[in-house]
């Protein structure tokens, strides 16, 4: 029904301005009968729109303009129908005359039509359903990027809390505490408001704050009462974290957060939680085969692993390796991903020079007397993938460091004294890391 007015005010100014235009003369009856129209719909609408606004749907201090300026519509749109009647009034209305009135009246619809909206579909109405590219003109941004890394990312501070600061806070804060509620952290929130407890992590969907932001609109408890209502999306990830609450104060972890919430994160805080092929996560330059030639060949064997000649597997042919060996690398070390170093006598010592090479994927270890200290040393690698560890030394001391590592997934620890039993187990309780090989 609101939009009743605007459709006929717009029709009728279009037609007047058309005549105008062109000199033609216009049906008077018809033009009297489409502004009594205008004059008709616009009052039916103020009038109810005033009723919806007294039952509290709306906060009085955002709604008052828009009522006044609805109410001014009303008294224009009679004084363009009285000044047309031909009886018992006579106005000497020219077309410049009616150019202006129409444009002012034009101009306070918008204006009108814009606060309403406002209040109705939030403060963004007219740029959230635009396609990404053209969020990020300035002006129209919609979900301002996180800039953090995804590693100091929290789930409520970073993720939860932005929604309710900008849609909740204004009513719930230390100041003002409508509802006996304060939403200015998560303390607080906790702590709930007059109508109790705001969340139920066994039943989440059952909680007063999802109630209250999911019910229907025109329900006078439906939150927040007026402004930008909570999305979708912001629903969800609510939803989510409300299933999550033990994890409120703790980092993300992408590869337990569910493909929808990815989805959700990505399009609310730019957020890119879908993982990434190592070589996605390393950038380097290329290198230059000039480089390559300065290594000993009978030390290194050192291979490009494609025509990009960006990254490089380095085999270590000698009985035994040196931290001199390492030092010698470190040249080319951000271009290694892929280190062979079987049978060499790597010891705990010699491997801690292996946390240097922070872009390694694969990393062959076998046949060498490292043991779970070796282990530990190696978390830093984020970028590590496979590690071969078969004829070790190592035990199931080394699982808790397994788990630890940030992009592990294969372990080969053939002829360790880890048991056949122990590898089963530790592959059950989580599917991060694959443990492959046993001692029988």
């Amino acid at each position: 029904m609101v939009h009743l007015p605007i459709g006929f005010i717009f029709l009728i100014v279009i037609f007047e301005f058309y005549a105008g235009f062109l000199k033609q003369e216009m049906n008077k009856k018809l033009v009297t009968m489409g502004w009594f129209f205008c004059f008709l719909s616009s009052l039916f609408t103020s009038i109810t729109g005033y009723l919806v606004s007294s039952r509290g749907h709306y906060i009085e201090e955002n709604l008052a303009f828009h009522k006044i300026l609805g109410f001014v519509l009303v008294g224009i749109t009679f004084f363009s129908w009285v000044i047309r009647i031909s009886f018992p009034f006579r106005f000497d209305l020219n077309f410049r005359k009616k150019s202006i009135l129409n444009s002012g009246l034009i101009v306070l619809l918008l204006v009108t039509g814009h606060l309403g909206g406002n209040l109705t579909h939030g403060k963004e109405y007219l740029t959230e359903f635009l396609p990404e590219k053209k969020k990020t003109v300035p002006g129209l941004s919609v979900h301002a990027p996180l800039k953090k890394s995804l590693d100091s990312v929290r789930i409520y501070q970073d993720l939860v809390h932005p929604i309710f600061e900008a849609k909740c806070v204004s009513c719930h804060n230390t100041d003002l505490n409508r509802g006996g509620l304060n939403m200015t952290s998560l303390v607080a929130l906790k702590k709930g408001g007059s109508s109790g407890n705001l969340l139920n992590q066994k039943k989440p969907r059952k909680s007063l704050l999802f109630k209250r932001i999911t019910l229907p609109t025109h329900e006078i408890k439906f939150m927040p009462p007026d402004g930008e209502p909570i999305s979708f999306d912001e629903k969800n990830l609510i939803l989510w974290w409300i299933e999550n609450l033990e994890q409120s104060e703790e980092g993300i972890q992408p590869e337990v957060v569910p493909t929808e919430i990815k989805f959700i994160l990505n399009q609310l805080y730019g957020l890119d939680l879908k993982e990434k092929n190592w070589n996605e996560r390393i950038d380097v330059p290329k290198l230059e085969v000039t480089v390559l030639e300065k290594f000993d060949p009978t030390i290194f064997e050192i291979k490009y692993l494609s025509s990009l000649q960006k990254f490089i597997t380095v085999t270590f042919l000698k009985k035994n390796i040196t931290e001199e060996d390492f030092k010698s690398l470190l040249a080319i070390k951000d271009h290694i991903v892929n280190l062979k170093l079987p049978q060499c006598e790597l010891n705990n010592a010699t491997a801690s020079q292996l946390k240097n090479f922070k872009n390694l994927v694969h990393l062959d270890l076998k046949d060498n007397p490292v043991e779970d200290q070796a282990i530990s040393t190696l978390l830093v690698l984020e970028n590590l993938e496979v590690l071969n560890l078969v004829g070790t030394k190592i035990t199931d001391e080394s699982f808790l460091a397994f788990q630890n590592f940030k992009n592990l997934k294969r372990v080969y620890v053939w002829q360790t004294s880890i048991q056949k039993t122990f590898i089963e187990e530790f592959n059950k309780k989580q599917d991060k890391v694959e443990l492959i090989g046993a001692t029988f």
